[in-house]
C-alpha cells in the first residue's frame, strides 16, 4: 500500500511539474512562414530560427527579459545563442531545453509524431505530459535524435545523418537523374508537405537540377516545364496533374 501511494505521489508531482512548465508560457509576438516557403527570423536574444513551410513560432511575452521560452507549431531549425538563461521549446507533445544548440524540431499539431534532431550542442527532451510508459528525459548529443508518437505513447532515441541536415540548412536543393517517386519523397521531406499525383504519368521520367534558396513553387514550376505537369496547392497538400 505504501509503495502504491508513493507511486501515485510521484505521478502527481510529475504531472504538476509538467503543468507548471506549460502554464508559465504566455503567448506574445509570433512569426509565421507561408506555405511552400521558408522564413528566417532573428529573436531578441540573437538566436535565429528558420521556419519551414506552414510553420508558426510564438515567443513568450517575457522572452529575453525573464525567460527564453517559445512555442512551435510546424517545422523549424533553431540556432540558439548560448546564454545562461535556459532556452525552452514547447511543441504540441514535447518540451526541449538547452542553453545553446543547433537543432531541428518537427512538430505539427495535427500529427501524432514529432522529432527533434541535434546538430550541435546538447539538448534535454521530455514529453509534455506524464507518461506511465516512459516519462524519463532524453539527453541528446550531436548527431542524436528523438522520435515520438503520442497516439501510442512511444519515444525512441536514435542517430541520424548530419550531412543531410547541413544540406537542408544550406538551402541547396540538388537532384540528379531523379525519378518522379524519388522527387516527390524528397520534396515531402524538404518542405514537410503532402504531394499527390494524378493523371497519366509518362514512363522513364528523369530530372537533374540545382535550386538555391528556392521555394516549393519555384521547384515545381521548373520541373513542371520539363515534365509537362501542372500543380495546385490546397492547405498543406500539393496536387500534381499530368
Amino acid at each position: 500500500m505504501a509503495v502504491l501511494l508513493a507511486g501515485c505521489i510521484n505521478i502527481i508531482m510529475a504531472d504538476s511539474a509538467y503543468g507548471q512548465l506549460l502554464d508559465t508560457f504566455t503567448r506574445g509576438e509570433s512569426f509565421s512562414s507561408p506555405f511552400g516557403k521558408r522564413k528566417k527570423v532573428t529573436l531578441p536574444d540573437q538566436s535565429t530560427v528558420i521556419l519551414n513551410s506552414n510553420t508558426t513560432l510564438w515567443l513568450d511575452r517575457k522572452f529575453d527579459r525573464q525567460n527564453r521560452s517559445v512555442r512551435i507549431a510546424g517545422d523549424a531549425l533553431f540556432n540558439i545563442k548560448k546564454n545562461s538563461k535556459l532556452f525552452i521549446i514547447h511543441s504540441p507533445h514535447m518540451i526541449v531545453t538547452t542553453t545553446g544548440a543547433i537543432a531541428k524540431v518537427n512538430a505539427y499539431p495535427e500529427v501524432a509524431g514529432e522529432e527533434t534532431l541535434l546538430l550541435k550542442g546538447k539538448l534535454k527532451v521530455i514529453k509534455n505530459y506524464y507518461s506511465t510508459l516512459d516519462h524519463e528525459p532524453y539527453f541528446l548529443k550531436e548527431g542524436d535524435m528523438v522520435m515520438m508518437n503520442k497516439d501510442i505513447d512511444l519515444a525512441e532515441k536514435e542517430t541520424f545523418d548530419t550531412k543531410e541536415l547541413n544540406v537542408w540548412i544550406e538551402d541547396r536543393f540538388v537532384v540528379k537523374n531523379i525519378s518522379l517517386n524519388d522527387l516527390v519523397n524528397k520534396l515531402k521531406n524538404w518542405f514537410n508537405v503532402e504531394i499527390q499525383v494524378k493523371g497519366e504519368v509518362p514512363g522513364n521520367l528523369r530530372y537533374s537540377g540545382i535550386f538555391d534558396h528556392a521555394s516549393l513553387q519555384d521547384i515545381l514550376g521548373g520541373v513542371g516545364k520539363v515534365w509537362n505537369f501542372r500543380y495546385q496547392a490546397h492547405q498543406n497538400i500539393i496536387l500534381l496533374k499530368f
